[in-house]
């Protein structure tokens, strides 16, 4: 696994949309992996979709009080996301897929498609993790909005 601060290739053409899978307890890191078994048919429907697309997928973390409208596409989440690659994928008899996503970088999400998929998508602006050695400071502008928009 290659971190995307030395591989900017893994997101070359990455448009900013990208499906949201919003949880209460999981998180995704940059360069880490995450094991998912998924059943919900929507988000079963979000997998088929990465995967005859770009692969990828933003991990979002539910907010306090999302139970009451975790149906809904407006159940409250965290504005940090990050984005995923579908490392590997298996699709069972029953219809879930069994799926690791591998985490690619922190991003933030601007807003939110009102398409009419069964699954949230959001237009996001990555936030790349800075290379070590360098401070907050020694940064690009775009990377300190990131920085401080993490903190929350």
């Amino acid at each position: 696994m290659t971190p995307f601060g030395s591989d900017p290739e893994q997101l070359r053409n990455f448009t900013g949309h990208v499906p949201l899978f919003p949880l209460p307890d999981a998180v995704l890191f940059p360069n880490a992996l995450l094991p998912l078994m998924i059943f919900e048919p929507r988000y079963r429907q979000m997998v088929a979709d990465a995967l005859a697309g770009d692969g990828l997928i933003a991990m979002a973390l539910l907010k306090p009080g999302w139970e009451d409208s975790y149906e809904t596409k407006s159940a409250p989440i965290r504005s940090t996301v990050c984005i995923g690659r579908i490392a590997s994928s298996k699709l069972l008899p029953d219809g879930r897929y069994q799926i690791v996503l591998e985490g690619l970088t922190r991003a933030e999400i601007l807003d939110e498609d009102q398409s009419s998929s069964e699954y949230r998508v959001a237009r996001t602006e990555l936030c790349p993790d800075m290379p070590t050695g360098l401070s907050r400071e020694s940064g690009s502008v775009g990377s300190a909005n990131c920085w401080s928009v993490s903190s929350r």
